[in-house]
């Protein structure tokens, strides 16, 4: 049967159609989700920038942030939403990468209705977390965008 031209039709069907298939929870050229996405090790300083745009929160615009051992130690908001919520926020209420890798997955865990995250290809670093742990529930949602990575 696997010799038959029906089999190879078929065959050639389901490669057709997974050409743009990746693992569950990515996208295509996206690295995969879980604990294969931790092989990024939070170094011991860095600084990045995040931007969240979506949801009912306080931390709410563009923020380049420091990190110091595993602690956000330094903030400094580079728009006027960031500006505000800098000022509402300690740095200790601000999170590190490795929070929001830690978010990400608690509400992959928990089910939530979308949790997709996306990676740099060359270091695993997230650059992009977008969360909305009920489909029906409005400003639950969290996204977060993250840009300008650099290891001290």
């Amino acid at each position: 049967m696997a010799d038959s031209p029906a089999w190879r039709w078929v065959a050639a069907a389901i490669l057709t159609l997974c050409a743009g298939c990746a693992p569950a929870g990515t996208s295509p050229g996206q690295a995969p989700t879980g604990s294969a996405a931790r092989a990024w090790t939070e170094p011991p300083r860095y600084e990045y920038t995040i931007e969240s745009s979506c949801g009912e929160r306080s931390l709410f615009g563009r923020i380049r942030l420091t990190v110091d051992n595993g602690a956000v130690t330094k903030a400094v908001g580079v728009d006027d939403s960031g500006e505000r919520a800098v000022a509402a926020l300690t740095p200790a209420n601000l999170p590190t990468l490795t929070d929001l890798l830690d978010e990400y997955e608690a509400a992959r865990r928990a089910g939530a209705h979308l949790a997709r995250i996306e990676y740099d290809p060359v270091d695993g670093h997230p650059t992009l977390i977008e969360l909305d742990p009920a489909g029906s529930t409005v400003d639950d949602e969290a996204c977060y965008v993250i840009s300008g990575y650099t290891p001290r």
